[in-house]
């Protein structure tokens, strides 16, 4: 088993960015340099959720953009999800590369029935 070194660290945001964020403007991330796929995931949550939620996401994603090459962005339950080991019935805006990303990095031996 990989080991790897959890960092942890409080992170504070000017109160305007959180303003900004519930009034629906959310170009602190979409400006940002981080793969479209976390960008366009979070807005979409951002937009059908509005308010505060997602965007603690969306500020870590921003505030760590140096060190995003590739990502992905998803719930734990929506992991364990059935069609993420046959990749069967995925929307392709999302779904698709999400599984793409699953046996690029994870690969299909160490996926597992939930």
């Amino acid at each position: 088993m990989n080991k790897a070194l959890l960092k942890e660290e409080v992170m504070f945001f000017p109160p305007e960015f959180l303003k900004r964020w519930r009034n629906g403007d959310y170009s602190l991330l979409t400006s940002a340099n981080i793969p479209s796929y976390i960008k366009q995931i979070i807005v979409q949550k951002a937009k059908m959720r509005p308010g505060r939620r997602f965007f603690g996401d969306a500020f870590v994603a921003v505030s760590f953009s140096s060190k995003i090459k590739d990502g992905f962005y998803n719930s734990y339950k929506w992991l364990t999800a059935e069609k993420w080991i046959t990749g069967k019935g995925l929307k392709p805006e999302f779904e698709k590369p999400f599984y793409d990303g699953l046996h690029k990095y994870i690969g299909e031996d160490n996926r597992v029935r939930s």
